[in-house]
């Protein structure tokens, strides 16, 4: 719990969170669950002013995993996008969620513990946490990108009309990719050589290939930081 407390809270979101272009739902699905983890925080936060000691034993934690923590502490309307976020081809796209059902855990547990102490110093570490560095985050790694779905401040709410719009854009891309290979696999079938459309898939499977062992090494690398 110290060395959970003693992290710089500043830097932790560059291990937590990763950004893939080739995996647009892992992006979403990170600001989505951090935008649940700081409503789960501020309930806890307003609960605690009724406990006076062993707020961790008191509360306990009333979700398991992501999915339950996101039904709970989204925004009413955004329970209807839950299908989409957790769907298996998208929720695979993250690259290590226990990681980051850890990090909720311990943070929580830190938090708790500030609270009891009534350590101001800490408990402002804590807040600038939640109310800037998280906002601060997300709109310098995606101000310009269509993925920005994350409230741009404390006083904003979760973007669903930008939601909407990657979602329909991700559906028509989908589409277009099936088309695609439909038409791919007819020239195969009918040319015994080689098409230039099958070569250049191959040459998108060998860049792809290239593409996740250099996202896994840089990954590896900042965890063991």
């Amino acid at each position: 719990m110290e060395e959970q407390a003693s992290l710089e809270l500043n830097d932790i979101l560059d291990t937590i969170v990763s950004y893939d272009v080739t995996k647009p739902w892992e992006v979403i699905i990170y600001q989505f669950a951090f935008y649940c983890f700081r409503n789960f925080c501020l309930k806890r936060i307003m609960t605690s002013f009724d406990i006076s000691s062993n707020i961790t034993q008191t509360l306990g934690f009333d979700y398991d995993n992501l999915y339950e923590l996101c039904f709970s502490y989204c925004d009413p309307n955004f329970k209807q996008y839950l299908a989409d976020f957790f769907e298996p081809s998208h929720f695979e796209q993250v690259e290590d969620p226990e990681l980051l059902e850890i990090f909720f855990k311990n943070f929580t547990i830190s938090l708790d513990a500030v609270i009891e102490k009534n350590d101001e110093a800490e408990q402002e570490r804590f807040v600038n946490f939640l109310d800037e560095t998280v906002f601060e985050y997300f709109k310098n790694l995606l101000n310009t990108s269509e993925l920005y779905i994350f409230p741009e401040n404390i006083d904003d709410g979760i973007h669903e009309e930008r939601y909407k719009a990657f979602r329909s854009k991700e559906i028509e891309f989908v589409k277009e990719q099936l088309e695609f290979d439909s038409i791919e696999n007819v020239i195969e079938f009918t040319n015994p050589k080689k098409s230039i459309a099958h070569a250049l898939r191959l040459k998108k499977t060998g860049l792809n290939k290239t593409l996740k062992h250099l996202k896994i090494t840089h990954s590896k690398t900042l965890k063991n930081k």
